[in-house]
């Protein structure tokens, strides 16, 4: 059930981004205003942080990188909040001022508030380190179109660990996604993108 559940929210973001994008082509041609070709792409929402409960709505007037994985992840979310990091520090003073990190972990059960707000913090004091019941993140997750599976090990000594998609989602001050950032995306197309927005 879950296994369809993934390949089933696979299918609706590659379907999603296409249209995104013919949409955004479609307009260009005709010269008009473009709209924003991810407004039905996430929303509000309210997790735990380690100084309490945090909602989205809370960064209204600043820009927020939203990015999914777990503490336990041995390459994407390492590299990936490593880049966000290196982004704040291609940040002016007054451009940091204004940017947060928001860091939602795929694994409460072993994330606890403590763990996951100090491997956040790790890679820049900006970047908030949320989690909640697995109810909740499922929720948030669907918003979000963000996909994620866990993933025992043949042996159970060994545990599991969580497969998921790899987006880094841009926020905008209206906390509407305004861009959505893959694995491969570059530290300067990240700040240039910030920087834009921040101009908006």
């Amino acid at each position: 059930m879950k296994s369809a559940k993934w390949w089933i929210l696979g299918a609706l973001l590659v379907v999603l981004i296409a249209i995104s994008w013919a949409t955004r082509l479609e307009n260009q041609n005709q010269n008009e205003e473009i709209q924003n070709p991810y407004g039905n792409v996430g929303g509000e929402f309210t997790l735990v942080s380690k100084d309490g409960l945090v909602s989205l709505s809370d960064y209204r007037g600043r820009i927020v990188l939203l990015f999914f994985g777990y503490t336990l992840c041995p390459d994407v979310c390492p590299t990936t909040l490593a880049k966000i990091g290196a982004v704040f520090r291609e940040l002016s003073i007054n451009e940091v001022s204004e940017v947060w990190g928001m860091f939602i972990t795929v694994d409460p059960e072993r994330d606890t508030i403590e763990k996951v707000s100090k491997y956040a913090d790790f890679f820049h004091e900006n970047i908030i380190g949320l989690t909640g019941s697995p109810e909740k993140i499922e929720k948030v997750a669907e918003k979000y179109f963000v996909l994620y599976q866990k993933i025992d090990h043949e042996d159970p000594a060994l545990g599991y660990t969580v497969d998921h998609s790899a987006t880094t989602y841009l926020i905008g001050r209206d906390g509407q996604v305004v861009e959505l950032f893959r694995h491969r995306a570059t530290i300067e197309e990240i700040v240039q993108s910030i920087r834009v927005t921040l101009d908006d």
